[in-house]
């Protein structure tokens, strides 16, 4: 049976451990000091924030058997290659891609980029430090369709309204959300999805495959880490 390790190795140019980085061939692939850093320091290091506003899903990373970054080509190639964190468990991991090194540091205490992460509470924003989110990927495959069971990329911040023509979904099963402004954060296969109102920040869970309805989470903080780690434990370890 081929390992999840063997896999990646498969789907991408390179899988590079932590534990013997090439700096100058990574340098030579237009991958910024500030992630070679980040990573190379370890989960501690590229996980900062985690670890201190959401404890239980950083407990979780820590457990991964293994930290890589993933490779790919980039079209052209004149910009470098493209890169991704990769934490691996015994029956799947967990990926993120790395933000743009210009959004990174156009960042400042009273300055929010990319803008949509205004829309979550400033804990929660602990998931874009250095990458777009978090993934559990379909298959462990990361390099195909993108399931965020997690933090989903900025990218995939779509409204409600867009999201349900998208993918033919019964806007009844969204109650009276379907007439909030509220953004697609994450979702799961199983049709899970946690919703955020852009003004208020307030976070609704909606199952889906459950008939709909929703539930507003009374501390959203503490829920999405137990969720977030719940999610990683069952579908990774």
């Amino acid at each position: 049976m081929t390992n999840i390790l063997d896999q990646l190795k498969q789907k991408y140019l390179k899988v590079h451990d932590a534990l013997d980085l090439d700096r100058a061939y990574l340098l030579s692939q237009k991958l910024d000091e500030i992630y070679i850093d980040a990573f190379s320091n370890g989960i501690d290091s590229l996980f900062h924030e985690i670890m201190i506003y959401q404890p239980l899903t950083f407990q979780k990373l820590k457990e991964c058997k293994g930290f890589h970054l993933l490779e790919r080509e980039r079209p052209g190639g004149k910009d470098g290659n493209h890169f991704e964190v990769a934490l691996t468990y015994g029956n799947g991991l967990v990926t993120g891609k790395f933000t743009q090194v210009g959004s990174y540091k156009r960042r400042t205490p009273d300055r929010i980029v990319p803008s949509r992460l205004a829309y979550i509470p400033m804990e929660l924003r602990c998931y874009y430090d250095f990458c777009e989110g978090l993934n559990i990927p379909k298959d462990n495959n990361p390099a195909g369709i993108m399931n965020y069971v997690l933090a989903g990329s900025v990218t995939t911040f779509d409204d409600l309204d867009d999201w349900i023509s998208e993918d033919s979904l019964d806007k009844n099963r969204f109650g009276d959300l379907i007439d909030r402004d509220v953004l697609v954060w994450c979702q799961d296969p199983e049709k899970r999805y946690m919703l955020v109102e852009k003004e208020s920040h307030r976070i609704f869970d909606v199952d889906y495959s459950d008939g709909g309805g929703y539930r507003e989470l009374d501390d959203p903080v503490r829920e999405i880490d137990i969720y977030f780690s719940k999610s990683i434990e069952n579908k990774c370890c």
